[in-house]
């Protein structure tokens, strides 16, 4: 499996834009970029950058590919391992620049 890979305990469904939707228990996980701080609290920027888990679903959504339904469907035991695979960017992030 590759580094920005975590295989899910439980599989979760994926709606596919044409047929039927498919079972995946696989998520890769894309480089961060600016474009998905969009789906990022403005109150993750004004405190300590910290996410609450309901707050990371669009984050995990648009750093898998998956919609968000399907992040929405991610078994409680697979967080850990999610959270481990997204930066913890959000801190360095907020105390880059000048001072």
């Amino acid at each position: 499996m590759k580094e920005n890979q975590i295989k899910l305990q439980f599989p979760i469904p994926v709606k596919q834009e044409e047929g039927p939707d498919i079972e995946t228990d696989i998520l890769t996980f894309q480089r961060l970029k600016l474009k998905h701080l969009k789906v990022l609290p403005d109150s993750v920027f004004e405190g300590d950058g910290d996410l609450t888990p309901k707050e990371a679903i669009p984050l995990i959504a648009v750093l898998t590919g998956i919609p968000e339904e399907s992040a929405d469907e991610i078994d409680i035991i697979d967080l850990e391992p999610i959270a481990e695979k997204i930066p913890d960017f959000l801190a360095s992030f907020l105390k880059t620049g000048k001072s």
